[in-house]
């Protein structure tokens, strides 16, 4: 009998502390979304990149808001053996429309898999008409297990002629989150 009440705590307990690994993240608000225009033709678009190290992790760069607004769309999974299609903030290999002309936006920097390291920065950028574009990032880490970045460098690239319309942005391993 005591056996059972044992199991039995020990079972309240473990669900009770992993019930918030299983909770959703909240909606984000339709507010705080960004919307793609509704006439694509002739737009200028964005795509994030991204590096597949099997089971170490893999590492993408991708467009998280523009103009203050959070892009919310359906991409591949970050992490190829666990994943699955999802509904989060970022688009990282699917095309996003945006409309020509100035705009703000926040890039991201992912490394998933057994270790994780996470950068942002802020960008701005004067898109023209017609011209696809492409988020790019470099690292300097080594690509095996327990490794840590020591840093991120973020820009992004008119992908035609491969010219950056950004400067590179450093971002060092102090002012990177990792795990």
């Amino acid at each position: 009998m005591k056996r059972n009440i044992t199991s039995i705590l020990f079972a309240t307990f473990t669900f009770t502390l992993l019930q918030g690994c299983i909770t959703p993240a909240p909606e984000i608000p339709l507010e705080l979304r960004y919307q793609e225009p509704v006439q694509t033709s002739g737009l200028p678009t964005i795509v994030g990149s991204e590096e597949p190290n099997g089971i170490v992790g893999d590492s993408s760069a991708f467009v998280y808001s523009i103009d203050g607004k959070i892009v919310v769309l359906k991409h591949k999974p970050r992490n190829r053996l666990w994943g699955s299609v999802t509904d989060e903030p970022g688009g990282i290999l699917m095309p996003l429309h945006l409309t020509e002309g100035h705009h703000e936006l926040e890039i991201k920097f992912e490394r998933s898999g057994q270790y994780y390291a996470y950068a942002s920065t802020k960008l701005s950028v004067d898109l023209k008409k017609n011209m696809k574009y492409q988020v790019m990032f470099a690292t300097d880490g080594p690509k095996f297990f327990g490794s840590k970045l020591y840093y991120c460098e973020l820009w992004i690239v008119e992908t035609g002629s491969g010219i950056a319309l950004t400067k590179k942005i450093r971002i060092d391993s102090k002012d990177m989150f990792q795990y």
